[in-house]
Parts: structure tokens; sequence; C-alpha cells
């Protein structure tokens, strides 16, 4: 059976209007809100796509009036408006809106968004249902009969919203586990005020992982020295909680999603009973997941989606990575002609103008090593990096980088010590890459620490990996500063106005991470900084 929208948009096009029923739509017009009102109370509607400025519509009122109606109270609604309007005003989650549609709508993106509308609303169930009593005397009680007309998403988000405030919780949230155990969508969280839809990549989070696995709850002390968090470390700096709870939401016997918790205390104590409180609440959750009868549909819906995000994220960066290029030729030739006339002409110049030219020099050699990383950082990202992969000797790599780095820690007045544990510390790494890596660590360490200062280089054996250590006692990194420096960092957001997103350092990890290595960093303002990676042995590569 056609699934029927109600569209409230008279700007929209008669084309789009027939891709939609090409789709296997059943699509009824409204040219004002009257007319969408007669047709909510008449036809029941599965999804309403409204237009923000038509005419006789009043906001948080008119939606609230709409989803009394018994034809278009459990559909979900799009508000769409164009981009001359005052989006600080027009808050369409605060209206009780799902989504939300910049005009002019792209018939691709506007099926996308109506498919993932509805899948969510078929996860999250129908709405609560009245009692006759109830509906016979609804007078009794106005908070509960509100309530009573909320739907299931409201339901999760209420209970979710009173949850947070047990225990000092940062968030609580229920992530929807897909099939193949790679991704989640976090369905509900306390600090959501609209269905989310966020995706998670479950490589980033062990902890769903290993409950997707085990199908059992998990408590996850001080997440920052636990051993199960240690892939995903480095990543945890900026992050306010210390500590999860994460209860498996089962479905015939079956990991469907989680419940999480996040406490901003390291070692919650949890009482039995709070434990099956929480317990109860997971319960809870399977049964509202329980009530949608075409998970799988979702499951295919929600990958739709998603692959069709990518799509927008590699014509993205495509786009970054030309502009990039395009940016390295005037760079070039201006570093090009500079050069000459320093080498040719600066006698005719005077001083200042001679300083001058050293910097625009200076600058474009900088300008030319950003781009350089830049680009080289989308390759590794997008699996394009050719890396000459083999059991090697690393502490040959670093007997080189430090033969070649001392003579600048000497002029500057450094002392530059070095420590290697093993004599023959064999790892499964591409040579000049973890070269680049190495000596980009140990260039920063010479320059953030002043004359006077250490610099300790170590190598350190381990029984799966190999660790090298660089250390200074110089400047240090602030806490927010080297939560910045060790974020996610692509070509968009370094030429963007996020320019603070560490570029060289987004290299490097992403060199190690090609390895299936970690890079992490310990810092304080005035007491140096200590950055490490690990490179695992040829026992662990061969797995």
């Amino acid at each position: 059976m056609n699934q029927t929208i109600l569209v409230a948009d008279p700007e929209l096009s008669g084309e789009i209007i027939s891709f939609l029923e090409d789709c296997g739509f059943s699509i009824l017009s409204a040219a004002t809100f009257d007319e969408l009102l007669l047709l909510g109370a008449q036809v029941k509607a599965d999804l309403v796509l409204l237009d923000a400025a038509l005419p006789g519509f009043a906001g948080a009122d008119g939606l609230r009036r709409l989803r009394q109606l018994p034809g278009a109270g459990k559909a979900a609604v799009i508000l769409c408006s164009s981009p001359d309007v005052d989006h600080a005003r027009l808050n369409p989650f605060a209206l009780n809106a799902d989504d939300y549609l910049a005009k002019p709508c792209d018939p691709q993106a506007l099926l996308n968004r109506i498919r993932f509308c509805l899948s969510r609303k078929a996860v999250l169930g129908e709405p609560q249902v009245l009692s006759r009593e109830a509906v016979e005397r609804p007078e009794v009680n106005e908070e509960s009969r509100e309530f009573a007309g909320d739907d299931f998403f409201e339901l999760m988000q209420k209970i979710l919203c009173d949850l947070s405030r047990f225990k000092n919780l940062e968030r609580c949230s229920v992530a929807l586990l897909e099939q193949e155990r790679s991704l989640a969508y976090v369905i509900a969280s306390s600090d959501a005020t609209a269905p989310t839809g966020w995706r998670l990549d479950l490589a980033n989070y062990p902890e769903l992982r290993e409950v997707g696995r085990t199908g059992h709850p998990l408590v996850v002390r001080n997440v920052r020295q636990a051993p199960i968090m240690a892939p995903v470390a480095d990543r945890l700096h900026s992050q306010v909680f210390q500590s999860l709870l994460v209860i498996p939401v089962l479905v015939g016997g079956c990991v469907v999603g989680a419940l999480v918790l996040r406490f901003a205390e390291p070692d919650p104590e949890l009482t039995q009973e709070e434990l099956f409180f929480c317990r109860l609440m997971a319960l809870m959750f399977a049964q509202v997941i329980k009530n949608s009868q075409d998970l799988p549909r979702i499951h295919a819906m929600l990958r739709e989606e998603n692959r069709h995000l990518q799509k927008q994220l590699e014509k993205r960066d495509l786009f970054a990575m030309r502009a990039i290029s395009a940016l390295q030729t005037p760079v070039t030739a201006i570093h090009g002609f500079c050069s000459l006339i320093k080498e040719g002409g600066m006698t005719r110049l005077d001083p200042d103008q001679q300083d001058y030219f050293g910097k625009v020099i200076e600058t474009c050699e900088e300008l030319d090593k950003l781009m350089g990383d830049l680009l080289d950082l989308s390759r590794i990202l997008s699996g394009k990096a050719p890396f000459d992969m083999g059991e090697r000797d690393l502490c040959v790599i670093v007997r080189k980088v430090h033969e070649k780095a001392w003579p600048r820690a000497l002029a500057k007045g450094l002392s530059f010590q070095w420590d290697m544990q093993p004599y023959n510390c064999r790892a499964w790494f591409d040579a000049a890459s973890i070269q680049r890596v190495l000596e980009g660590l140990v260039n920063n360490a010479i320059r953030f620490t002043a004359p006077g200062g250490q610099i300790r280089l170590a190598v350190e054996e381990r029984d799966t990996e190999i660790r090298v250590h660089v250390q200074d006692s110089g400047i240090g990194i602030a806490p927010p500063q080297l939560a910045r420096l060790l974020g996610e960092c692509t070509a968009e957001s370094a030429l963007g106005e996020n320019s603070e997103c560490g570029v060289g350092i987004s290299l490097y990890r992403a060199i190690i991470a090609a390895h299936a290595g970690r890079l992490w960093a310990e810092s304080q303002p005035g007491r140096g900084s200590l950055f490490s990676f690990s490179l695992p042995k040829m026992a662990i590569a061969a797995n």
C-alpha cells in the first residue's frame, strides 16, 4: 500500500511531485493551512511536507492543531523554508517538527529525507493510545493529556531526560546497532530536542562493539585509562564524561541496540538496585523497538542514507583536493620569482625590502608544506596512499632521525637524549612514512622548547607492539588546545574557519592508523609535552 504525503508547499514544483509519485507515494496538495487541516481530518497521512511561510500557518500552535487531527496526528512533519528566513527565529525542532529542509529542494535529497523520517517513525513505533476513560474524562489531568499525545520518540526523550539526572549523568542515549555491526544510529538522546539519526562508526566505539558481541552489560571506569578504550584514547581528551555504563537492548535474544549512560565522575558507585533499574529501562526501550515490524527495511533505509551522505563527503573532499592543487600553482610561482630576485637583485634592495622578501619566501615554503600535508592526508584517508609495508628494524629509523636532528638541537642550546631498550626493535611499517612522522614530532619538540631545555627520544618494546616516545620540556599545551590539535582534520576544515585542527598531527595520526597503530599525547602548560605512537609487531600485522 502506497504511503501518503500531504504537500502544503505551493512553491514545490510539479516535477518534484511527479518524481515522488513515481517513487510510490500518494500525494495530496494543500495551498493554505486551512486546506491542510481539512485534509488532515479526512485522510490518514504518513508524512506532511509543510512550508514555513504557508498562508495561515502559525508556528507551534499550528503544528499542535495539525497533530490533534486523526489523519495527521501520527505523521512525520518536514518543515521547509526559503534561504532568507530568519533561522534564529525559526527552530523547526522547537516547533515539534521531525526534520527541516531548506529550499530550493533537490528531488533526491528530499526523497532521502522523506525515507529517513518515515523509517525513523517506524523504529520509534506508534503514539501512545489513550484509554477510553482518559478520552471520556480529559479534564482529569492536563499534563497527562498532553503527554498522551506524544509519540514514542518523545516518550523515550522524556525518559532519557529524567534519567540524565541520575548519578550525575553527562548524557544518556539509545543507539540502534546495524546488523553488520559496523555502524550504529542514535535514535534518542537526553541532550537532543528532536530525533537525531546520528551515525556512529563502531570502529570508534569499542564499548558498543563489545556489548554487541557479548550481549552483557559493560561498566567502563576511568575511560582514559581503561584497556578497552585504548584504541580511541586520543579522541577522549576533549570529552566531559569519565566513565560509561552500556546496557544491551535485546529483542528475541539478539542485541539490536544499546542504552548508553555517560557519567561525569571517573568511578560511579552503582548499587545492584541501580543496575537493575537501568536494565529495566533497556527492556522498555527494547519493547519500543520491537513494536516496529520491519527492522530489516529500516536498516536498509539507514544504509541508503549513509551511502548518500558518504557520496556527499567524497564530493566535498574531492573539491578540497582540487582547490589545494589549484592553490599550489600560484604559490610555487610566487616562491620561484621571489627566489630569483633574492639570488640576483637583493643587493639593490634596502634592508627592510630584503626582510620583506625573506618573509614572503618563508611564507611560501610554509604554505607549500601545508598544502602537501593536506594532499597526503586526503590520499591516506581515501585509501589511495602507497605504503611499502614490511618487517623492519624501527631502531634504524630512530637513529637516523636522531643523527639528523641533534645538530639543530645543539645549536639551539638543547640537551637531546635518546633511550632505546631493545637492540633490535622489529615492527611492521613503511620506512619513509614512519620517518616522516618521527621527524615531524622531533622538529616540533625542538621548535617549542626554549634554550636550556631537554628533549628525550625513547623506544619501548611491549609484548605486541613497539612504542616510540618524543618528550620535551617546552611550553606545553593547554587541554582545550591539545584536544583541537588531536581532533579530526580534513582539507575542508583546514581551509575553513577552524584553522587550529592540527594538520601535521592529523597527518601523522592518519599514517600511524594506516599501520594499525595509534598516536597519543600528554601535555600541560609550562611542563612540556610527550607525544607517543605505537606500531604492531609482525605477529599482530599477520592476524
